[in-house]
């Protein structure tokens, strides 16, 4: 049964290219994106006053099938971003373990990648900054997670040569989002595609790329998700854990939205709530908004617990998934959404 939702899953997954020039794909999104063009399953990062956008490969949804793993594209203040050049590649060399000529994609199928900030481990001043992806891994058809670090935001980043999960049997592991919890321990999130497509939790050594203990599951999905959830991202603000994922996920439809549940404790239980904080259509006019990843914006402020929030994710637009973002705020257990104006 695990063995057939998990063909199942990487085969509705992997019907994007055909979805993509087909008519099966739904209406354009009415509003703008910031990045326009490929840039699916984004996630941003702010260091020192520049944002940074990083993005799933395009090759699966270009004709020619060329570009680099990872897209990388700058902004000097989260609204006006560079436009992917399809040269430069934060991850040009992924770990050993990954299947360096996926089919569809004519080179490493690399997903989801997700940039952390730590500390560097090894004492210097300088920070080291931490990737975490997914990728088809070798002789099977299957994902599973990496890790990759450079002490440049920009990379290149070197990827640590094992996979960092990889779930037994035949799931896939996709998606990661680091995560660190208020006593500095690090974790990252991820889904897998078992029975209830589960968001699950993966403790982490302090170098952000050695597993430590049994991951957990933390979230499953209910006969309102379905037919799975995806895309975890995990931010704690005023002891309360607000958990972004995306439901109702599939290529076909336009129903893809990005939903969240909170808990007062890292591990649960999760309470989701029934209206989702970016849904298709309404005020924007979004087509499957989702693979959202949020992030802290810095603040010149004396207060030193306000935090403000953004949040990049994709929708259609002209048959390709663009990057969006927006500004989220958290305050008392709920979560709001305001729709950023296009860069360009």
């Amino acid at each position: 049964m695990k063995g057939s939702l998990s063909i199942a899953v990487l085969s509705l997954l992997g019907s994007l290219s055909s979805t993509v020039h087909g008519a099966a794909l739904p209406q354009d999104s009415k509003s703008k994106p910031v990045i326009p063009g490929i840039f699916p399953d984004p996630s941003i990062i702010q260091v020192g006053k520049t944002w940074y956008a990083f993005a799933t490969n395009a090759r699966g949804e270009t004709k020619d099938h060329v570009g680099p793993n990872v897209q990388i594209s700058t902004s000097p203040d989260g609204k006006k971003w560079t436009s992917p050049d399809g040269k430069q590649d934060a991850l040009p060399h992924p770990g050993c373990w990954v299947n360096k000529g996926a089919a569809k994609t004519n080179g490493p199928d690399v997903w989801a990648p997700h940039v952390v900030e730590l500390p560097n481990p090894r004492g210097f001043h300088d920070s080291q900054f931490v990737m975490y992806y997914a990728a088809e891994a070798k002789g099977s058809n299957r994902h599973c997670i990496g890790a990759a670090v450079s002490t440049n935001i920009e990379g290149p980043y070197l990827a640590r040569a094992e996979a960092l999960v990889c779930p037994p049997g035949k799931e896939s592991a996709t998606d990661p989002a680091g995560f660190q919890d208020k006593d500095g321990k690090l974790y990252v999130v991820y889904r897998t595609d078992g029975p209830s497509t589960p968001i699950m939790m993966q403790g982490l050594r302090d170098d952000g790329v050695t597993p430590e203990g049994v991951a957990k599951q933390i979230l499953a999905r209910d006969a309102g998700d379905a037919p799975l959830i995806q895309a975890p991202s995990l931010v704690l603000y005023e002891n309360v854990y607000y958990l972004f994922f995306s439901e109702q996920c599939n290529f076909q439809d336009s129903n893809w939205r990005t939903s969240y549940a909170t808990s007062q404790a890292l591990f649960g239980p999760y309470k989701k709530f029934a209206q989702p904080l970016i849904a298709p259509g309404g005020t924007y006019g979004l087509v499957s908004p989702g693979s959202a990843m949020i992030a802290t914006e810095a603040m010149n402020t004396s207060d030193p617990k306000q935090k403000l929030f953004k949040m990049a994710f994709h929708a259609w637009v002209e048959g390709k998934r663009s990057m969006f973002i927006g500004d989220v705020t958290l305050n008392k257990g709920t979560a709001s959404f305001k729709l950023e104006s296009a860069g360009y």
